[in-house]
Order: C-alpha cells, then structure tokens, then sequence
C-alpha cells in the first residue's frame, strides 16, 4: 500500500532523529514498520521507537522482548512500567500497525495497539499498565530505530511514522480537540490481507464508510 519506505539499520549513524520534544504530560506514537530480511536476534531485544540518550534514564521506549512487542516508561520514581502484546512477532503481517500511548484522557498509564490485518476479529489493544504513574521527564531525543540509553536499535523499514501529544485515546474521543480512538485510527489506514478461506463477510477494510460521515459531532445533539 506504500510507494516509499525509509530503511534503517539500528545504529547510531542510520535512524530517524525527531529532537528533543516535551511528551511528559501524555503521548501518542505511531509506527507502520517491516523488519528488514536481517533482523536476526533483535526480535528479543530491538527498540523501535525510544526517548532514551546516553548518559540520561529512560523516559520511555517501543520495541521487542522475547519475541513480543513491548512498551516500557520509567516514572518520576524510577520504577519502570510495561505493557507487553501476547502475540508472537511470527504471527504478524508485515507491514505491520503499532500505537503506544500514554495518560490518554488523564489515565496516567500506557496503552499497546496493534493492528493484524490477517486476522478477523482482531482486538487491538494489546495491553494496559495497571498502576498509574508520573512519567520520568528528560532532555532525550524522541528517535525511530535506535536507542543510545541501551545502545540497542532495530533493522526496520519504516513506511510511517508520527507523533503527538495525547491525542488517540482508547474512548470517547472529543473531536473539538481532534482526538480519535485508537480503533478507528488503526482502521483508517488498514488494508485487509485476504486469505482463501475469507468471506466478504470477514472485511475489515473501512476507510470507504467515512465517506457519509459528519465531520463534527456533538454528543447528545
């Protein structure tokens, strides 16, 4: 579904550097990625997306532990909180869909999405911290593909990427301040893989039911 693709090779000298961005109060990161034919071993430990610099602490970091698809964030306390996918890397498509956030709609906490455009009736959010927390707050640049905190990166091809502050939630999104739901961001950009034993019945493409939709809606008018 994409023409161009940015490749990269987990190193210090081939990432994507975003510079230095204020996200303590809550964030919502995007990334459509492939791994490329050589990404080996950093299936149990690759960082995809970090804010996380040499010689500063963790702020917050996406990537891979033992297989599966991981979420990690250190608070003002230095404890670490994680959300983990219960999906292995293996049972995905590629390109593949993934949104991690925090402190949507003031819930202090992380939330992991994935979108798997093989399987039907998918159920996108992955997972959930449980205890809310404060997010550790530092001068790290936001980078995609490679941390220099853990010195680990990821040989990935990146066909999107995007960054904001908060504004995909898990519900009840308010569009006078533009947010969407995680579910219906996902299906904004979804292209249904078909497999032979599908039915029209198992379609999850959606972008063409938006075509009647109201742009602005109120709740309860």
């Amino acid at each position: 579904a994409f023409n161009n693709v940015v490749r990269l090779s987990g190193t210090a000298a081939h990432n994507i550097n975003f510079g230095k961005h204020d996200l303590s109060n809550g964030f919502s990161i995007f990334l459509r990625f492939s791994p490329d034919a050589n990404y080996g071993n950093l299936f149990n430990s690759g960082v995809l997306v970090s804010k996380w610099d040499a010689g500063n602490e963790l702020e917050f970091a996406l990537g891979y532990s033992g297989g599966y698809l991981r979420g990690i964030a250190r608070s003002n306390t230095g404890k670490i909180h994680s959300v983990q996918d219960s999906t292995l890397y293996s049972q995905y498509q590629y390109p593949l869909n993934v949104i991690l956030t925090y402190n949507d709609h003031g819930s202090s906490g992380l939330k992991l999405y994935t979108d798997h455009e093989i399987a039907n009736n998918w159920t996108t959010i992955r997972a959930s911290s449980v205890t809310p927390f404060q997010i550790h707050s530092d001068s790290s640049n936001l980078r995609v593909g490679y941390s220099s905190g853990s010195g680990i990166g990821a040989n990935i091809f990146v066909a999107e990427f995007g960054f904001s502050s908060g504004n995909i939630v898990y519900s009840d999104p308010d569009a006078t301040v533009k947010e969407v739901t995680a579910q219906k961001f996902l299906e904004n950009s979804r292209m249904k893989w078909w497999r032979s034993t599908d039915t029209y019945t198992d379609d999850s493409f959606k972008l063409w039911s938006y075509v009647d939709e109201n742009t602005y809606i109120v709740t309860g008018k």
